[in-house]
């Protein structure tokens, strides 16, 4: 498992402050739990139910990272 790379990053959640990035990327996370935490925060609470818990771990982590972000209304 390859830990995020910059690219990576803006590839998911496109440009970004550069303190978040650094903290995205410090998290030793991969682009695959990058991806499920950016899931998380685009979904409503069905998903939650559907799997009968909340994020864990990294992806729990990456979440609250995420969450400091002011998210634009849509993504191109």
């Amino acid at each position: 498992m390859d830990t995020l790379t910059r690219d990576e990053v803006f590839e998911i959640v496109g440009e970004l402050d550069d303190a978040i990035l650094l903290d995205l990327i410090a998290t030793g996370a991969t682009y695959g739990e990058l991806l499920e935490a950016c899931t998380w925060l685009s979904s409503d609470d069905a998903m939650g139910e559907i799997l009968e818990h909340p994020p864990q771990g990294r992806v729990a982590e990456l979440c609250d990272i995420l969450s400091r972000m002011d998210w634009p209304d849509e993504r191109d």
